[in-house]
């Protein structure tokens, strides 16, 4: 196996794994071709921490190498031990797989890059432009569920491919279902509102919570809901301008954010 499979090379990331490899990967299912696609796709996409999608012609290049797997591993009377000794050589080619990188992050010298869940909404359209351009919804959809299972998240691959390929209707099912409050139980808004009028902190908030959970009464919820709810009380960070001497929004991403939280209250 190669330590470091991935290699950067101007615009580009590659990765590259040996047949070997490859078998591994894939020799669960290896009569099945739409599987091994999933499987190998599932792994590239995780190790090039993107969503890769074969191309027809890298499916095409697979499904012979698959042949190939199957013809060989029938010669070696489907025993692993035989089979990897009597062709190690064959088995020691590599194979490469190649995706476009994004060369604007790396521009400035000297400057870090910035980790996936502290970028703005408007940093991850842009960073995610090209995808959505060159793939449909339904692709990317399928690669994010083939990485969630490749990485051992089976809930979360599940539930996407559950929401994705039904009908339309299951998706609204599925979010109101995330949204209900057991009766007894503060709705996250609900809970905000008293922490400000009452001029909670946050210690006392969670003091006053812990209480109630002592007494297996779970009327408050977690301050990490109170705070997501009050973070969708402002603008988006993005229409929010910091200078040295005040912030500013400007009225338009006011009215914009108004509308959408009275329509929201509407819906609930």
């Amino acid at each position: 196996c190669t330590n470091d499979p991935l290699k950067y090379s101007g615009a580009f990331k590659e990765i590259s794994y040996s047949r070997e490899e490859i078998f591994q990967i894939i020799k669960s299912v290896l009569r099945d071709n739409h599987l091994a696609y999933d499987m190998l796709q599932a792994d590239v996409s995780q190790k090039m921490e993107n969503a890769y999608i074969f191309s027809k012609e890298e499916k095409q290049a697979l499904s012979k190498l698959l042949s190939e797997f199957r013809r060989k591993w029938q010669v070696a009377s489907r025993k692993e031990e035989f089979f990897l000794k009597k062709f190690q050589q064959w088995l020691s080619v590599p194979v490469s797989y190649t995706i476009g990188t994004r060369t604007e992050d790396n521009s400035t010298a000297g400057r870090p890059s910035t980790s996936w869940d502290n970028l703005s909404d408007r940093s991850k359209r842009r960073k995610t432009q090209y995808l959505r351009a060159e793939h449909s919804a339904d692709e990317l959809a399928y690669a994010t569920q083939m990485s969630l299972r490749s990485s051992g998240q089976l809930g979360a691959s599940t539930v996407i491919k559950d929401i994705t390929e039904s009908s339309p209707s299951k998706a609204k099912s599925y979010r109101k279902s995330t949204e209900y409050v057991r009766p007894g139980v503060l709705s996250s808004n609900e809970a905000l509102s008293i922490l400000v009028e009452a001029k909670l902190s946050k210690s006392k908030y969670n003091l006053l919570r812990s209480a109630g959970l002592e007494k297996s009464n779970q009327l408050f919820p977690a301050y990490k809901k109170v705070l997501e709810s009050k973070n969708k009380c402002y603008p988006e960070k993005s229409e929010i301008t910091v200078t040295e001497s005040g912030a500013s929004v400007t009225l338009q991403a006011l009215l914009n954010h108004t509308v959408e939280r009275i329509l929201l209250t509407k819906c609930d």
